[in-house]
């Protein structure tokens, strides 16, 4: 899925790196995730490096988004609905205000790793991993895609619709840990 749309945003590529951040900063700031990023670094550093970047890229986007958005978290059970109980507050109040902070958190997040992904693909020397990162064999080639199949759509469906499931019955349905 990742490599189609970054075939089809060629033109737009340098956007594609605040949205990978605030889809894996939602993530986390919604369901807790933070040591599940280490799974995203093996498919972000080949995509990153498909992209004109570098593999430092790929880990900072796995790695400071999820960073960003678990700190800023707005539902996390983890951290927001613990805290909140011990705190003696309602479960998941200042909703709002939390949201604010997450998405200027993550906004400063995208603005830091793609500052530097540009820099990156104007000088690629200027990478400390581009003699490592030209030698390496997991490259994605953007011209052999495999088919977005039905089949691969639906699974993409289903795992949008779980996130937003997740999210809708912490939120409404009062789900906890």
């Amino acid at each position: 899925g990742m490599g189609i749309i970054i075939k089809k945003t060629t033109k737009r590529q340098g956007l594609l790196i605040p949205v990978m951040i605030f889809i894996i900063g939602f993530g986390a700031g919604s369901f807790g995730m933070f040591e599940e990023c280490l799974v995203l670094i093996p498919f972000l550093i080949p995509i990153c490096i498909a992209m004109g970047y570098d593999s430092i890229t790929g880990l900072a986007v796995a790695m400071v988004g999820t960073s960003s958005g678990y700190a800023g978290s707005y539902i996390s059970p983890y951290n927001v609905g613990v805290s909140q109980s011990i705190a003696g507050l309602p479960l998941y109040s200042g909703l709002g205000f939390r949201l604010i902070i997450l998405v200027v958190m993550l906004t400063i997040a995208s603005i830091y790793v793609g500052v530097y992904a540009h820099r990156v693909k104007q000088e690629p020397t200027r990478s400390l991993m581009y003699e490592f990162d030209r030698q390496r064999d997991e490259k994605i080639n953007l011209e052999d895609l495999p088919e977005l199949t039905l089949t691969r759509k639906l699974v993409l469906i289903t795992m949008g619709i779980t996130f937003l499931l997740l999210v809708v019955g912490v939120l409404r349905w009062g789900w906890y840990i």
